[in-house]
């Protein structure tokens, strides 16, 4: 349809005084594009180049239909402007009615909103199509802006149809509502746009606390089933409507952010089916031994291919191609000099979450799947042979209702004469104190293990009765070791903050693992246990990665250890034998004086 053949002339009067084919091209594109109108009508602010990943971004800002839309972008793509130029778009065309910016803090917030101000109020292009929609009086009654929030008004009747308001993280959001016309409005745009802080996100308690207001009072203020009139209803949109045909469209929730931290709500959100979403990095890597299978390398474009061959003749001793996803934007070369010098600064794991949505890089990582190793436990002889110690270890839920949080259960069996530490059953979830008992006797006898070693930090008898009272009434014949979590709330180089003795405890296992001596049941592969390792020393959730930490400090309440390894007969080298100064000295004297002929 042409919309241009059935413009009225009271459309156009509104627009423009002249009758410019072009203008009414221009606005036919624009209405239902905010990417094409940003280019057009913010052209001083949309200057740099689009590529295919802006083409997705905005593509999910247009969608209209989609209620829950998550966008994690690296920084530095545009994620604030493009949800700058989305509100100036729905401001024109009157798209929406009530339009929520939540930021950081209030201030961000209300600084951002008030550049959507400044722009729609001075910006030439938008002030000849659209007029001034700065508010006035209105029927007597004064609906001029504040910082706090401010309407727009219709350039000819001075009548409120939209208001901006901005908010904080954790403000007060409940019971929002505004009079429109004859009609209270409730939000139907919510832009939520980095909302959580750098330095708190590394605190549970502050994720949790912004959880809560997350899903407990920011997505109540909208109701996103129901389907409305895109245009909305002043005689403005029914023009509009008349012009472009009927479009309509949710009440949405847009949030946009980095990857801060691997238990990020951004990270709970991309893997929420509920929302519609995406995760966009600066740039990936190339392994070099990926690179060198032919296989592997074939499935690769001829670009890449190009790219990668010039990298690693240019840089042979590189292990890693990190190669730019925008190269419109940023060369490999770029990546390049920004990856070394991350390297030399020790802030590579900022580079990792800031530019490519990763939460532990690669290079740096304690834990890597090439450590993992597996064995069939049904088909071993780990049940019934009695050189191995078989324990359980329980890390239980202690939060007022632990039926909100995770209890991780972890059988192993340990082989101290060859040297292997088997981890066999997982049991990761959310119980109830009597279901924690159960559940682990029921595992004790599934796996005939006679050891069972409970974290009692923060419960001490409130839990150790339970169990001992459970066994006793079982007739179960197994020994209890009570687990106290070690280190304050400052624990050196694992940092700060109630995590910081849980960094340091999962820590303790890695040297197993480095040594090859950790074998893990198949059913343990890509399980929680594992993603927290490979997420380490971020991960989201504790709980699994928790009991692996607590082996060595179980080994040693059991007085276990490595037997050493048989000695090889073809090596001449001698197992060399340590001696204080007293001894050498006599050693010495005697070797001397003749001495060891005697002996």
């Amino acid at each position: 349809m042409n919309p241009s053949s059935q413009a009225s002339p009271s459309f156009i009067d509104r627009f423009s005084a002249s009758e410019d084919p072009v203008v009414r091209e221009i606005l036919a594109r624009s209405v239902f594009d905010a990417k094409y109108f940003s280019q057009t009508f913010l052209a001083e602010i949309f200057d740099h180049a689009m590529t295919h990943q802006h083409d997705e971004f905005w593509k999910l800002l247009n969608n209209e239909m989609d209620p829950y839309t998550v966008i994690c972008a690296w920084r530095g793509i545009g994620k604030t402007v493009s949800i700058l130029g989305k509100i100036a778009h729905a401001a024109c065309f009157r798209h929406r009615r009530f339009i929520l910016y939540i930021g950081q803090t209030f201030e961000h917030a209300a600084r951002e909103t008030e550049n959507i101000k400044a722009e729609l109020l001075t910006n030439p292009m938008i002030r000849e199509i659209f007029g001034n929609l700065k508010a006035k009086k209105y029927q007597g009654m004064d609906v001029s802006s504040s910082k706090r929030d401010w309407f727009l008004c219709d350039p000819i009747t001075n009548e409120p149809f939209m208001l901006i308001m901005p908010r904080g993280s954790n403000q007060q959001v409940r019971g929002l509502n505004v009079r429109l016309g004859r009609k209270i409005v409730r939000p139907d745009l919510i832009l939520v746009d980095d909302p959580e802080h750098d330095k708190e996100i590394d605190n549970e308690e502050n994720r949790n606390r912004f959880r809560t207001w997350l899903h407990g009072s920011l997505m109540n203020c909208i109701d996103t089933k129901r389907l409305f009139a895109f245009q909305g209803t002043d005689s403005f949109s029914k023009e509009m409507a008349a012009l472009y045909g009927p479009r309509y469209a949710m009440s949405r929730i847009i949030y946009v952010d980095t990857l801060k931290h691997e238990d990020a709500r951004i990270a709970h959100l991309l893997e929420d089916s509920t929302w519609k979403g995406v995760r966009m990095s600066m740039c990936d890597i190339l392994e070099k031994h990926r690179y060198d299978d032919t296989v592997y390398r074939g499935n690769l474009s001829i670009d890449l291919q190009n790219r990668a061959w010039k990298f690693f003749q240019k840089y042979p001793k590189e292990e890693r191609f990190y190669h730019s996803n925008v190269p419109e934007l940023i060369s490999d070369a770029e990546i390049f000099r920004q990856v070394t010098s991350a390297r030399s600064e020790q802030v590579l794991g900022e580079f990792y979450r800031e530019k490519m949505c990763l939460a532990v890089p690669i290079e740096d990582a304690t834990f890597t799947k090439a450590l993992f190793q597996y064995y069939k436990d049904s088909i071993s002889q780990i049940q019934t042979n009695s050189n191995l110690i078989r324990i359980i270890i329980v890390d239980p839920a202690r939060k007022a209702n632990v039926a909100h949080a995770y209890t991780a259960m972890l059988a192993l069996a340990i082989d101290a004469l060859n040297r292997r530490i088997y981890f066999r059953r997982l049991i990761n979830k959310r119980m109830k104190p009597n279901e924690i008992q159960s559940e682990t006797f029921r595992l004790a006898i599934e796996t005939n293990s006679r050891h069972i070693a409970v974290e009692v930090t923060g419960l001490h008898e409130h839990i150790t009765q339970p169990f001992e009272d459970g066994a006793t009434m079982r007739r179960l014949p197994v020994r209890f070791h009570w687990l106290n979590a070690r280190g304050g709330q400052n624990t050196g180089d694992y940092g700060k903050g109630r995590e910081a003795p849980k960094r340091a405890r999962a820590a303790q296992i890695s040297p197993y693992y480095h040594d090859m001596m950790v074998w893990h049941d198949e059913s343990l592969r890509n399980s929680p246990l594992e993603q927290q390792e490979l997420s380490y020393p971020r991960p989201r959730f504790w709980d699994c990665i928790d009991c692996a930490g607590y082996v060595p400090q179980v080994m040693a309440l059991l007085g276990i250890h490595f037997a050493p390894p048989e000695p090889d007969p073809f090596r001449k080298v001698q197992t060399p034998q340590f001696q204080d100064a007293a001894d050498q000295f006599e050693l010495d004297q005697m070797m001397l004086q003749g001495r060891w002929r005697m002996m």
